[in-house]
């Protein structure tokens, strides 16, 4: 949701910014349907919103009784259309498609709201760009100091020490078992 369209929804369905919830941050010119809750909320109170709202609509309520926490989802899905592809054979192309369509992708290349934590994710494409491996994974394991996105997830004293150990060790497979699995980059590494 577009960020103004979110803050209307929460307003309007009388809470505070702090008990809506989506599982997820999009770009603003995208289209796209995310999962979100609330907290003591009336479904039919919320389908009302939709007289409301402009180029956002909500539903498919359900009631739980746990949230959701950033990540959950594990990853976004989105069609990808590559044109001007050349390789040296047809085969190298339809393995790099099967791989692609098997393992997806991270996008680490564009300046996006995902990346507004203390490591922005385009500093993170532009080490991938340059071949810096190493680089480019302590940028994900490495802690974070007052990375905006740890106020959101639950499991954030996990995570801090899973970074710690990565810092103190540079052991990845040790670090990513401490990993929570909603984690899909650190994960991806």
């Amino acid at each position: 949701m577009r960020a103004g369209g979110l803050g209307c929804y929460r307003k309007d369905a009388g809470h505070s910014v702090k008990i809506i919830w989506v599982c997820g941050h999009q770009g603003q010119a995208s289209c796209f349907n995310s999962k979100g809750y609330c907290i003591q909320a009336y479904a039919s109170k919320l389908a009302s919103l939709n007289e409301k709202l402009i180029g956002i609509k909500v539903g498919d309520f359900c009631y739980v009784k746990d949230g959701l926490v950033l990540g959950q989802l594990l990853g976004n899905r989105f069609t990808v259309t590559l044109r001007g592809v050349t390789a040296d054979s047809e085969h190298t192309i339809k393995a790099a498609a099967d791989a692609l369509g098997k393992r997806g992708f991270i996008n680490y290349f564009g300046l996006q709201r995902f990346g507004s934590g203390s490591v922005p994710t385009h500093n993170i494409g532009a080490a991938l760009l340059r071949g810096e491996w190493k680089t480019a994974v302590s940028m994900i394991l490495d802690p974070r100091e007052g990375d905006i996105l740890m106020m959101f997830l639950i499991q954030k004293d996990v995570i801090a020490i899973a970074r710690e150990y990565y810092k103190e060790s540079k052991d990845i497979d040790g670090t990513l078992r401490r990993m929570p699995r909603h984690l899909v980059a650190e994960r991806a590494v």
